[in-house]
């Protein structure tokens, strides 16, 4: 029974100390650099500025939803459907995004 136990002891030891294999990265991992949106919805149509550089999103925001590029500061959008903490907008070109409520102001036009 001794030899048994030390024999199995050091089968785990050893098994211990095999080389692992590093972990793989991650297939939702975020981009290395996201798309920097420049241009807003036309001046006639702008409701709201973007105060800072600020991340926009493709749909409502939430648990594992990332970025599809970043808003410079100063475009201008159109507010569209105003919420707490996120606002659909359109900027150029039609396109539809989320901006945070936070980053946008109201234009003076």
């Amino acid at each position: 029974m001794k030899l048994w136990i030390t024999t199995l002891g050091t089968v785990l030891l050893v098994a211990g100390c095999q080389e692992s294999t590093p972990p793989t990265p991650s297939t939702d991992a975020k981009p290395a650099t996201m798309v920097m949106m420049t241009e807003g919805c036309p001046d006639k149509d702008a409701t709201h500025v973007c105060l800072e550089d600020t991340p926009v999103f493709s749909s409502m925001p939430g648990q594992g939803v990332n970025p599809i590029g970043t808003l410079k500061s100063g475009c201008k959008v159109l507010a569209m459907v105003p919420g707490a903490t996120y606002t659909k907008c359109m900027v150029a070109g039609g396109k539809m995004v989320y901006i945070k409520t936070s980053s946008l102001k109201p234009t003076t036009n």
